[in-house]
């Protein structure tokens, strides 16, 4: 998928060509962190470049436009069967979201998963293993149920250690999960 956050400045004619540019990149659809009001706008655009619309959700459960809960979530669903989450298990855990029971509901309306390990009750990111985030779990689900869900890893924690070696501490912590 191509990640670009459009919003309500955006023309059709610019949607349009987002659409057309991220073909022409391989990619299947857009996803980006629009809340509810510019999904519902955005919602007709994606079944015209047969691609989808990803929703990305994050923690802000005072926000009644932003995708934070699972009931936010199934309402972006709603507005269109082109359109696809996109569960960041970060946000979710922090926002007290249950991210295996999410994918086991919805995976047929998931496209990727951004996994990152966060602790609950909107606590601070941590490396993989440290949060509450169920990173161990959900890889495996989706792994056995076979379900055709892209895992992204996500690094938006602190660490001492460069880019790419904490990078390297991630994914070797999801391939131990499935060993």
């Amino acid at each position: 998928s191509y990640y670009v956050n459009m919003n309500d400045d955006y023309t059709d004619a610019e949607i349009d060509r987002t659409f057309v540019g991220a073909k022409i990149l391989g990619a299947n659809g857009c996803v980006g962190s629009q809340g509810l009001k510019s999904t519902e706008r955005l919602a007709a655009f994606p079944a015209r470049h047969g691609m989808f619309l990803g929703v990305h959700n994050h923690d802000n459960l005072s926000d009644p436009d932003a995708f934070a809960s699972e009931a936010s979530i199934v309402k972006g669903l709603s507005l269109s069967p082109d359109i696809k989450a996109t569960l960041d298990t970060r946000h979710y855990t922090a926002a007290n979201g249950d991210c295996v029971a999410f994918l086991e509901a919805h995976h047929a309306r998931v496209s990727s998963v951004h996994l990152g390990d966060r602790r609950k009750n909107n606590g601070r990111s941590t490396p993989f293993g440290e949060g509450d985030a169920p990173i161990i779990d959900g890889v495996r689900m989706t792994r056995r149920k076979r379900w055709p869900i892209v895992a992204l890893l996500e690094f938006e924690h602190g660490t001492l250690r460069t880019g790419v070696e904490e990078t390297q501490l991630m994914f070797d912590y999801c391939k131990r999960a499935l060993a």
